[in-house]
Order: structure tokens, then C-alpha cells, then sequence
């Protein structure tokens, strides 16, 4: 009874997000260069604004993967705005020849068009990390931040004043950008020459060491599409991740930017607990904060806090607005709550935003899935199965459809023919598997991860609800020392054998 209330108050009061008034996206900069040959820097530095609004408490910024969604959009500021849930648009451009370089900004107010501020930049390339800087003081200023203009320029500072060692960090974020667009891993992959170029230059460069521990983080997940590297052992790629959060966390000025890599690294041992507090400490001083929001609910999943987790989803929603990354985070980690009241009310919130991200879509047509809307959920899947979304997730679509609209036959034809062909996502065969309602099946590289002592990439699986991790004695140890909550297993309500029905021996 007290759930299904819950989640009535939120539908019966909730009328909509307001549109913040200190709201802002950064969209991408458009390369005017003549050679045309400088979108990594036009990247890199929009996402480098974004970045530094973004640490500014009372300013509300739309994430990177989300206001980058759309780069060369024919839709006008209103409708972009209005898609993004903010009150404002920041666009610009770069122009960069020899060593002099012009940039071009103007902030937006969406709901008139009127331009609040621009200004042209034409500078030497050396005074790159200053324009950087002006400009993101001059939007804050412009939105009415309540900081002072001391605590302003500490917070936008990059953390370096060597423009050589900016140059390379930006290239490195750009290949970390047209990952997310085009899901090409290899640009990634080659962005940590990028960053250990920039901890070469700048020893003290906190945000390139930060960015290098996030890849070799990646490399140890099972679940991210650039993980894999197999030139180095997992021994090698932990202390590589280890030293670089050290040396992130050595380096951060800002107590604040030191509080986020204590946290990463807190998930890093997968110290869960201390990652949730620390977390919590974060977010209070950055509320607006969508990567710090992601990371949250990631972290109540696996203590298996689904009721916070459900609170959480619709404050999120309600007072920055829909943003695909977390949206669909919300989605994913509240299904687990068996809530179905509260799952349907925000599925209702967020729907009709579902159109511009097939990330939030994915998330969406699992949940509907979970409450029984098959229909519903048949037209979502139609959609992402006409998208750009990568195979290995239209594979899961369809055959999470399949077995809920009782396809049995074809859900195993694809089943089998899916775990034969995509290779490149180490989870797949679980996921599948707990899909089909094979219990046992697909847990081989669990195992693996387990005897190799790969906690964190182990500990990863635990962000879905379905996944039991009593099997495995060393992730147990850990979790029982360190006071984790380890009870709660929830099955797959769509799945093609909801039974004790056993699946094929593996």
C-alpha cells in the first residue's frame, strides 16, 4: 500500500518539469576552420565549458552525451531547448590557423531567441585555457550565479595553465565524444596517448589523470563497448587505473573535484558503502551533477536500495528535466524495485522524450517489458530496431519481445545465433541468458572474474537486480567485510521460461 501511494502522489501532483531559469546546454562548436581539420578541438572545447558550468551548484547543465545529440540539427533553438528541458543554449564556433585562433559564442534564451550574450575571441592558440575560462565566467555571470567571481574562476579553472597539456587533454575528450556518437571504440581507445600526453607535460594535470583512470577502468569492465584490451593483464590494468585515481585525487585543488575521484575510487575497491556516502556527499554540493546522478543510482541498485533509488528517479526528473543518460538510469535501476505502480507513472513521465535518445528508448522498452505493457513496448521496439543502435542491443530487443509476447521457438533460434555473433560485450551471454530464463548459463566469465579476484568488473553485474552473487566466494568475502547487502534477487518477469523450468545443459 505505501508504494503504490507513493508513486500516485507523484503522478497526481506531478504536472511537469519547470524549465529551470539557470538552465543551460552546450551544444557542439561548429569548425569553421578552412582546413576543416579541427573538430577535435571545437569538441573539446565546448565539452571543457560544459564541464565548467557544470561545476557551478545553483547552474543546472545538460549532460554532454545529450546536448552533443545534436551536433548539425536542423531543429531550431525553441524545439532543441524545449527536447533538453533547459531555458538556455550556449552555441559557438572555432575558427584555428597557424597559431591564432577565433572563437565564437553566444548564449540563447530559448524562450524568445534572444541573445543575452556573444562575444568573439581572436587570441594566440597560447591563450587558449583563457578564453576557455572567460567564457564559461561571462555565462555564469550572464545566468545570474550566486558565487562570487574568486570562487567563480577557481571553480572553471581546468586545473592547468600549460596550453600544450589542455591541447592534449582536449584531444583526448574528443576521442571519448565521437565514441558516444558513433560508437566506434577505436577513437577511445586512442585517447589515452592523448591524456598520458597531458600528465606528461603537467605532472599535476588532475582531470587528464582522472581521464586515464577512467579508461583503465573501462578496460576492466564487462559491460562497456571499449573494454577489452588485451595487452595487459588485469594485475597491470588495475594498478595502471589505482595509480592514475591516486595521482587524480593528489593533484585536485578543489575539494570538491578531490570528493569526485574519492568517489570513483571508492567504487574502483568496491567499497560500496563508502562510495554511496561520499556520493551523497557530492551530490550535495553539486546536485545538478548528471554523471554524480548516474553514479548514484548505480550505487543504491547494488546495495539494493531500490526504494531511494525510486525517490531519487523522479527528483531527478522532476527538477532538472530529461537528460537520456540519466533518465535511462533511472529506468534501469528502478525496475529492480518490483514497484510496477512507480515504474509506470515515471515510464507515462518521460515519454515523450523517449524520441530523441535510443539510449533512454533501450531503458524504456525494458521497463515497459517489466509491467506487463507488451504492446506498448512492441512500438518502442519497432523503433529501435529501425535505429542506429548498435546490434548487440537490437539483438536484446528483439529477443526480450520475443519471450514476452511467448515466441519461445524464435527467441531460442536467436538466442543461439546472437551468443555466436557478438563478440564484443563480455556480459552478453549473462544478459542473454537471464533473458531466456537460463539461471545458470552465461556465468563463465562471472566465474573467470571471480577467480582473478576482478571485483570491480564482478561487482558491475550486481547493477542488475536479477543477479545472484552468493556463487561467487572471493566477490562474497568482500561485499560480507565491507557490510554490503546481498539478499535481494529478483527474476526476469518476461522472460521465454518463468518457471523451474530448466534452460539446454551449457
Amino acid at each position: 500500500i505505501v508504494v503504490v501511494l507513493f508513486a500516485t502522489v507523484f503522478r497526481d501532483a506531478w504536472i511537469g518539469p519547470a524549465v529551470d531559469p539557470k538552465s543551460i546546454a552546450v551544444l557542439p562548436f561548429d569548425d569553421l576552420s578552412e582546413s576543416q581539420d579541427q573538430r577535435w578541438f571545437a569538441d573539446g572545447l565546448a565539452e571543457e565549458i560544459l564541464n565548467s558550468l557544470a561545476r557551478t551548484p545553483d547552474l543546472s547543465v545538460t549532460g554532454r552525451t545529450s546536448s552533443f545529440a545534436f551536433r548539425e540539427s536542423s531543429e531550431g533553438i525553441p524545439a532543441i531547448a524545449g527536447a533538453l528541458g533547459v531555458a538556455h543554449i550556449l552555441e559557438g564556433s572555432v575558427r584555428r590557423e597557424g597559431d591564432q585562433i577565433r572563437v565564437t559564442a553566444q548564449l540563447i534564451r530559448a524562450r524568445d531567441g534572444m541573445h543575452l550574450w556573444s562575444e568573439n575571441f581572436d587570441h594566440p592558440a597560447a591563450n587558449l585555457i583563457q578564453v576557455q575560462e572567460s567564457i564559461a565566467i561571462s555565462i555564469a555571470v550572464a545566468l545570474q550565479t550566486a558565487m562570487d567571481p574568486e570562487a567563480l574562476a577557481a571553480l572553471v579553472s581546468s586545473g592547468t595553465r600549460s596550453v600544450p597539456a589542455f591541447e592534449a587533454y582536449l584531444r583526448g575528450l574528443s576521442g571519448y565524444t565521437s565514441m558516444l556518437e558513433t560508437g566506434d571504440v577505436r577513437a577511445y581507445m586512442g585517447a589515452i596517448d592523448a591524456f598520458e600526453q597531458a600528465v606528461e607535460i603537467d605532472p599535476e594535470f588532475a582531470l587528464a589523470h582522472g581521464e586515464i583512470a577512467n579508461y583503465w577502468m573501462t578496460q576492466l569492465s564487462q559491460v562497456a563497448i571499449a573494454s577489452g584490451r588485451q595487452d595487459k593483464s588485469v594485475a597491470e590494468i588495475r594498478a595502471a587505473s589505482e595509480k592514475a585515481l591516486d595521482n587524480a585525487i593528489r593533484y585536485s585543488g578543489d575539494p570538491v573535484r578531490k570528493l569526485r575521484f574519492q568517489v570513483i575510487k571508492a567504487v574502483a575497491e568496491v567499497k560500496l558503502r563508502q562510495a554511496l556516502q561520499l556520493s551523497s556527499e557530492f551530490l550535495e554540493k553539486r546536485p545538478h551533477d548528471r554523471q554524480a546522478q548516474s553514479r548514484q543510482l548505480n550505487l543504491l541498485t547494488q546495495l539494493n536500495m531500490f526504494d531511494e533509488v525510486t525517490r531519487l528517479a523522479f527528483e531527478f526528473f522532476e527538477r532538472d528535466g530529461f537528460d537520456p543518460a540519466v533518465t535511462g538510469r533511472s529506468i534501469h535501476t528502478m525496475i529492480y524495485s518490483n514497484n510496477e505502480e512507480a515504474i509506470r507513472t515515471f515510464l507515462d513521465l518521460v515519454d515523450e522524450h523517449l524520441v530523441h535518445s535510443t539510449v533512454a528508448m533501450y531503458q524504456a522498452h525494458r521497463g515497459l517489458l517489466w509491467i506487463g505493457e507488451v504492446d506498448r513496448a512492441r512500438e518502442l521496439h519497432d523503433q529501435l530496431i529501425a535505429s542506429d543502435l548498435r546490434n548487440s542491443l537490437k539483438a536484446h530487443t528483439r529477443l526480450r519481445q520475443l519471450c514476452a509476447e511467448g515466441r519461445v521457438d524464435e527467441a531460442q533460434q536467436l538466442y543461439e545465433k546472437a551468443n555466436s555473433e557478438i563478440l564484443n560485450r563480455r556480459s552478453f551471454p549473462w544478459l542473454t541468458a537471464n533473458t531466456m530464463g537460463y539461471a545458470d548459463q552465461g556465468l563463465a566469465t562471472a566465474r573467470r572474474l571471480d577467480e582473478e579476484q576482478n571485483l570491480y568488473a564482478l561487482a558491475g553485474f550486481l547493477l542488475y537486480g536479477t543477479f545472484d552473487p552468493r556463487p561467487f566466494p572471493n566477490l562474497m568475502a568482500h561485499l560480507e567485510v565491507y557490510g554490503n547487502e546481498t539478499g535481494h534477487v529478483t527474476e526476469v518477469p518476461y522472460s521465454c521460461f518463468r518457471t523451474e523450468a530448466a534452460g539446454p545443459e551449457s
